[in-house]
Parts: C-alpha cells; sequence; structure tokens
C-alpha cells in the first residue's frame, strides 16, 4: 500500500511519464547520427572505459585498507 507521500495524482503521473519519454529521447539522441561500426566502437570502447575504472577502483579499495 502506498503512503501519502508516494501516491500519485493523474496528473503527476502524466508529468512523470513525460519526463521520462523525454529523458530517454535526449539521452539517446547524440548516437542516432552513428553508424553500426561506429556505434560498436562506441560500446566496445565505453566498456573499456568501465573496466578501467572498475579496476582503478579496486585498487584504491585495496590501498585504502
Amino acid at each position: 500500500m502506498e503512503s501519502w507521500l508516494t501516491q500519485r495524482t493523474a496528473d503527476g503521473k502524466s508529468l512523470c511519464d513525460e519526463a521520462e519519454a523525454l529523458t530517454d529521447q535526449y539521452f539517446f539522441a547524440p548516437w542516432s547520427c552513428l553508424n553500426e561500426s561506429e556505434l560498436e566502437e562506441l560500446v566496445s570502447l565505453s566498456m573499456q572505459l568501465r573496466d578501467g575504472l572498475k579496476i582503478c577502483a579496486e585498487k584504491e579499495n585495496h590501498d585504502g585498507q
């Protein structure tokens, strides 16, 4: 059961739904001009960045203990 703090009115729900849709639209817009190979390269580079950041965080956690 929702408390009065988390209950949304119909207008509130509509506003949230619109904000979510616009967020998705704006988030993906910069990559809409990329072709398939460029998208694949972007994914590959993003994964390399993620993995590198993970290694740095693990190293920092290890060194900080």
